[in-house]
C-alpha cells in the first residue's frame, strides 16, 4: 500500500507539469504537417482524444505519453515540463523524425454520369444517397461526394471530381461544380446567376484519361525501343 502511494505521488508530480503536453503534441503535429486523425492513428487514439489533450480538457495515460515521447525521440521531461521550440522539433533523431503516416481511407457516395438524372430528382433524399454506389479513397471526409464529369468543352471530361459541399465562403483559387437540372457546370468562380440546387467545392480530381495517355506513350516507347 505504501509503495502504491509513493508511485501515485510521483506520477501526480509529473502530471502537475502536464500543461505543456497538449501544447507540445499540437506543435509537433503542425511542424510535421499531421492532422489530428493521422496523429491518433499512429498511437491508437481517436481524433477527439487528441483534440481534448491539446485543449487541456483531458489527460493522456502515462503509457500513451511514454509511447508518444519514445516515437519522437523525446524524454518525458521534454514533452511534459517544457515548451518545445520548432527548432527542437526539427532536430529530433532523424530515424524517428521520419513519420510514415498511414493513409486514412473513407467510403463516399459516387454519382456516375448514368445516375445524373436520378441524382437531380432525389439528391435531397437520404435513402437515395445511401443506395448510391460507394468508393473508398484516401484522405477524404465522409461527407464528401464523387461525381463523374462529362463535358467535351473542358479538360475534365469523363473524369472523377471529389467534392465537399460549398460552405458559402468562396476562394479565388478553387474550382466548383454547380448542379441544376439543365446542366452540371464547372466554375472557376462562384456564380449565382443560375438556379443551382447544389454547389460543390472540388477538392480532388482523378484524371483517368491522363493515365491512359501516359500508359500508351510508355507502351509505344517500349515497343519501339526508343
Amino acid at each position: 500500500m505504501l509503495k502504491f502511494l509513493l508511485i501515485t505521488k510521483i506520477f501526480s508530480k509529473i502530471f502537475d507539469k502536464m500543461s505543456y503536453f497538449g501544447a507540445n503534441i499540437k506543435k509537433i503535429r503542425i511542424v510535421k504537417k499531421i492532422n489530428q486523425s493521422e496523429f491518433g492513428n499512429l498511437f491508437g487514439l481517436t481524433r477527439a482524444a487528441v483534440g481534448s489533450y491539446e485543449e487541456g480538457r483531458a489527460e493522456a495515460k502515462i503509457d500513451k505519453i511514454i509511447e508518444i515521447s519514445d516515437y519522437f525521440g523525446l524524454t518525458l521531461d521534454q514533452i511534459l515540463k517544457k515548451k518545445l521550440s520548432i527548432n527542437e522539433i526539427l532536430h529530433f533523431d532523424k530515424k524517428k523524425s521520419e513519420i510514415k503516416v498511414p493513409l486514412s481511407f473513407n467510403i463516399i457516395p459516387y454519382v456516375d454520369f448514368s445516375r445524373r438524372k436520378q441524382y437531380d430528382d432525389n439528391y435531397h433524399l437520404n435513402d437515395f444517397i445511401d443506395r448510391l454506389p460507394k468508393i473508398s479513397l484516401p484522405d477524404v471526409e465522409k461527407n464528401w461526394r464523387a461525381f463523374e464529369i462529362q463535358n467535351k468543352r473542358e479538360f475534365l471530361d469523363n473524369e472523377l471530381v471529389i467534392c465537399s459541399l460549398y460552405d458559402g465562403k468562396p476562394n479565388l483559387n478553387d474550382w466548383y461544380l454547380g448542379l441544376n437540372k439543365n446542366s452540371w457546370d464547372l466554375m472557376e468562380k462562384i456564380t449565382l446567376k443560375k438556379n443551382y440546387y447544389q454547389i460543390w467545392r472540388i477538392e480532388r480530381v482523378y484524371v483517368r484519361s491522363l493515365y491512359k495517355i501516359y500508359t500508351n506513350k510508355l507502351l509505344n516507347k517500349l515497343l519501339n525501343n526508343e
